[in-house]
């Protein structure tokens, strides 16, 4: 699991790079049960995942949400090696997504990050 998580966050800096994001002033929030953080909890960001349209081969969205907790991104990479940018917002208690914008990238495939990147 712990490799995973790497090429995921390999991949999400691969892909605010193409958007010209920097991720400094931005935090992960682990949304998949096994890596939630408990402080995390209380952001309520759950109803966002239904949000995102996915189709078979897309990657796990990523969120990243800013220090004052009420903007965010999210990004996610289709099969075709498309990379999507969702920005979101808290409007009250619930997240909304303000905006997206997709660019052609160039597919990253977790086999061939394990490949590159064995385990000691």
């Amino acid at each position: 699991m712990a490799k995973m998580y790497r090429f995921y966050l390999d991949l999400d800096k691969t892909i605010s790079n193409a958007f010209n994001i920097s991720l400094n002033s931005y935090k992960k929030v682990d949304t998949l049960i096994d890596f939630i953080k408990p402080k995390y909890y209380d952001l309520g960001l759950f109803n966002l995942r239904p949000k995102i349209p996915l189709e078979y081969g897309d990657t796990t969205p990523s969120i990243y949400v800013d220090e004052n907790r009420t903007r965010g991104v999210i990004f996610k990479q289709s099969i075709d090696g498309v990379y999507t940018l969702f920005n979101i917002e808290k409007r009250g208690a619930l997240w909304e997504i303000t905006g997206s914008k997709e660019v052609q990238g160039s597919y990253k495939w977790i086999n061939d990050y394990f490949i590159k990147h064995p385990e000691p």
